[in-house]
């Protein structure tokens, strides 16, 4: 049992280090677009076609980590800088707290 939690905290850990450097790349990516006068594009595959929802994209990322901050939401989704997205991402996160599908808690959120 005790080497089963060692190897639940290393992969959690593990999960958490590969969403900071996901978070990361996402970030110059964006910062090499705006360089290039393009918009992000980092959130869209073959031929300009998103791949996937903010919401499902959202769900995911509270699954995988629960209690993140919005700031960390914005970060981990790569849309940090683009007011446009950033508001999106903030009334999803209102709808969903609504609808009682996520639970606010001092800032933070989880899946209800």
């Amino acid at each position: 049992m005790k080497a089963k939690a060692n190897v639940s905290a290393k992969i959690s850990a593990l999960t958490r280090e590969l969403d900071s450097y996901d978070a990361e790349i996402n970030a110059i990516l964006a910062y090499k677009n705006a360089m290039r006068g393009r918009s992000d594009r980092s959130s869209k595959g073959p031929k300009g076609r998103k791949t996937g929802t903010l919401k499902q994209r959202v769900l995911a990322h509270l699954k995988n980590r629960p209690g993140l901050t919005r700031a960390d939401l914005i970060d981990a989704l790569g849309i940090k800088g683009a007011k446009g997205k950033e508001q999106s991402l903030s009334n999803l996160l209102s709808s969903l707290t609504k609808t009682k599908i996520v639970k606010r808690v001092d800032g933070k959120y989880n899946l209800a």
